[in-house]
């Protein structure tokens, strides 16, 4: 005895709907697109973290930094222009009390050479308003022997040093 398999058509006369279901794997959706997109996440989640990192805390650090070494440099350059000032200035000064004519009326103390070394002494030193040469003793003090130096203390005298 045989018997005979048969399949019973659908009622509603569609013959695909009563296919079984093929084998193998079977997915809803695009799933090589959904692995893609899970892995750009995890890939540029460190990568945004690391460039926030950056420019939220590295950067702001570095520019301090920069600003302090540049207000540093620009600091000794200022000092080290000033130190050269007064080394330049110094040299003009000892350069101007060399001059024999400054001796002479130095020694003399007289009133009409001194004004005369003050006037000629300006010249050395153009960037000055005035100029006032004080008749100095052994002992390195400002000696008054008469009024016209315009000063009533040694106090004075150190303030015009």
């Amino acid at each position: 005895m045989k018997l005979k398999l048969t399949r019973k058509k659908p009622e509603n006369g569609d013959g695909d709907a009563a296919k079984p279901p093929p084998q193998g794997i079977a997915a809803h959706g695009n799933a090589l697109r959904q692995l893609a997109l899970v892995a750009l996440g995890i890939v540029l989640v460190p990568v945004l973290l690391g460039f926030a990192y950056l420019k939220l805390v590295r950067e702001p650090g570095l520019e301090s930094d920069q600003i302090d070494r540049v207000a540093t440099a620009y600091a000794v350059q200022q000092a080290t222009n000033i130190d050269r000032l007064f080394v330049r200035l110094g040299e003009r000064l000892s350069g101007a009390a060399g001059t024999p004519s400054a001796w002479s009326a130095i020694e003399s103390a007289s009133a009409e050479q001194l004004t005369a070394l003050e006037q000629s002494l300006l010249s050395f030193f153009p960037e000055a308003i005035g100029l006032r040469v004080l008749p100095v003793g052994e002992l390195g003090t400002a000696t008054f022997t008469s009024a016209d130096q315009g000063l009533r203390s040694h106090i004075q005298v150190d303030m015009v040093r």
